[in-house]
């Protein structure tokens, strides 16, 4: 006898809802569920699978959105630098 296929839980057939936080990170969350504060909604219900799919296409940079705002500011000049230079 060959074994059945396994069918997803009721939870993984609702709607799920992408979320992005203020830092620029993601997540997956129930649809039926409110938005947890700091977040906010990115496009319209979907499978889970679905949500997760776009996420790997969204997300591609993992650091925080403070850190990468930071590693792309010029870097401000060296004060000994400076000091080295004009002795």
């Amino acid at each position: 006898m060959s074994p059945s296929p396994i069918s997803p839980s009721p939870l993984a057939r609702a709607p799920w809802r992408i979320l992005r936080s203020g830092d620029g990170r993601y997540s997956v969350h129930p649809a039926a569920h409110d938005i947890p504060a700091g977040w906010e909604a990115v496009g319209e219900p979907a499978p889970r699978e679905a949500c997760l799919t776009r996420i790997a296409a969204l997300w591609t940079d993992m650091r925080p959105a403070a850190l990468r705002d930071a590693m792309n500011e010029p870097a401000a000049p060296c004060d000994a630098m400076d000091e080295e230079t004009t002795a």
